[in-house]
């Protein structure tokens, strides 16, 4: 009589551990802005364009941390994307960089604020090849 009742408690017990584990797997990343509670905008010009880099953007300019136009391009991209984290500027610059580095932008700025479902430029174009300084003429 005793054993069916082991047996049962085993099995709920087993489910239970099946679930928690699923339930953790698929939850999403606590975002950097919850560990942190800095805002990107309320960082520097330099600090800001100096993150990006740090985080993964390649389309940046040799001189990016004396450009005071490209740091204020990337205090312009952050302040559009915390706004709106879903509008598309690709295509909207004038070159090939620009467009690439304000997609990047875009993904850090909603990596770190934990917006992950969002489609990105990259997701649609993978043969677009990656972008390097030396490309452009």
């Amino acid at each position: 009589m005793l054993k069916p009742r082991i047996k049962a408690l085993f099995v709920l017990l087993f489910a239970t551990i099946v679930i928690m584990t699923v339930a953790v797997k698929s939850t999403p990343p606590v975002s950097e802005y919850m560990r942190t509670g800095i805002r990107l905008s309320d960082l520097s010009d330099l600090e800001r364009t100096e993150f990006m880099v740090a985080k993964g953007a390649t389309a940046v300019p040799y001189n990016y941390k004396t450009s005071v136009g490209f740091q204020e391009l990337t205090t312009d991209l952050v302040a559009r994307y915390e706004k709106d984290p879903y509008k598309i500027l690709t295509g909207s610059y004038g070159s090939l960089s620009t467009n690439l580095y304000a997609e990047e932008v875009r993904k850090i700025v909603n990596d770190y604020y934990g917006i992950y479902h969002v489609e990105y430029y990259f997701d649609h174009y993978p043969e677009y090849p990656p972008y390097s300084p030396d490309s452009e003429t």
